[in-house]
């Protein structure tokens, strides 16, 4: 009994990371955040503040990290 419900665990768990990545994914595809929140006149100044200030200017794999911690 123990086995079973430890595979269906563990079989969960990897398909929640399963859909968080799919879904990070799809988020990177759309565009860039940065430039979709912001006005149509905002000034460079503005976009790269704004994607530091979440954490776009960073590697892929540093952004990813934090998207699983949820930051």
């Amino acid at each position: 009994m123990f086995g079973f419900a430890a595979r269906k665990i563990l079989h969960t768990l990897f398909v929640a990371l399963g859909v968080v990545t799919l879904v990070f994914a799809a988020l990177r595809l759309s565009g860039d955040p940065a430039a979709t929140m912001l006005p149509g006149d905002a000034s460079v100044d503005e976009l790269r503040d704004l994607r530091r200030a979440l954490g776009l200017d960073q590697p892929l794999w540093a952004q990813y990290l934090g998207f699983l911690a949820a930051r």
